[in-house]
């Protein structure tokens, strides 16, 4: 097994492993115990920079993301029981401050609890001839159909994409915002999280997302999360997130319910 304070971090293959290992020899060396969850910010990032002349970051929170959604942690800090690189919740602070820990913080999603066809009557051909099966296409069907209406159980209005707002624990980015009612017109927000193919959910950000919108005077009082997902080029998912209002409880999935897309996308434009 690779000891994460003893490997070159050179050695490592990434840009954004070598930082995260090169961090984590800085702050064991110096603060902490191995097995200890780690907090650094942006003046780590940095000292890490100029004693492993590693190249530039130029946006900060990218390496967060890289290491939560689109790639693991490198090798050595995994055999060293670590498993995310969340927001650091403690730190109260709007600039990035985050936290290197052995709490798992990736959502797994099950097998789905119901599995149907799309129905993309709503969606004008035009869109529905040039939209893509990625993250961005998913999202783009699910605002121009009744999906989410069938889904929630709830009248469902697009309200604003990448919303960016800021709550406690600094600034977060919705990639989708709803507004809904029920039959009692009780209001809603939906807060929306996409992924695409191979991208996984994190629960540190679910709930910092739901946390910013809960915060709002602007916004209903009743939040709700789902996340919706691109699996391939033939299905997608929506996921029904139960996110408490404690950060040391944890986010939870209380559904899954999985979409194939109908081959209507590769029709051409001779139909209209």
């Amino acid at each position: 097994m690779s000891d994460a304070a003893d490997v070159d971090v050179k050695q490592i293959s990434g840009k954004y492993a070598q930082y995260i290992i090169a961090i984590y020899q800085m702050k064991i060396d110096s603060e902490f115990n191995a097995g200890d969850d780690i907090p650094f910010d942006k003046s780590d990032i940095e000292a890490a920079r100029k004693e492993h002349g590693l190249d530039r970051i130029k946006n900060v929170p990218d390496l967060k993301y890289n290491l939560r959604s689109r790639s693991d942690l490198p090798a050595p800090l995994l055999e060293s029981g670590y498993k995310a690189i969340i927001q650091d919740e403690d730190a109260q602070r709007s600039d990035a401050a985050y936290l290197l820990t052995t709490e798992v913080d990736t959502v797994t999603l099950p097998a789905p609890d119901r599995r149907q066809v799309l129905d993309t009557t709503g969606i004008p051909p035009l869109v529905q001839r040039y939209s893509t099966t990625d993250e961005q296409g998913i999202l783009t069907r699910v605002r121009y159909t009744d999906v989410l209406n069938s889904f929630t159980g709830l009248d469902c209005y697009h309200l604003q994409s990448h919303l960016r707002t800021s709550g406690d624990s600094g600034q977060v980015e919705i990639d989708d915002l709803y507004i809904a009612e029920d039959d009692d017109d009780q209001h809603y927000a939906i807060v929306a999280e996409g992924k695409g193919e191979g991208e996984k959910f994190s629960r540190n950000q679910i709930f910092r997302n739901v946390q910013a919108i809960r915060g709002k005077v602007d916004y209903p009082a009743a939040v709700e999360a789902l996340g919706i997902k691109a699996n391939d080029n033939e299905t997608f998912s929506i996921v029904e997130f139960a996110v408490p209002h404690n950060p040391d409880e944890t986010v939870e999935i209380k559904r899954v319910w999985e979409y194939s897309l109908p081959d209507s996308n590769h029709e051409t434009l001779d139909n209209f």
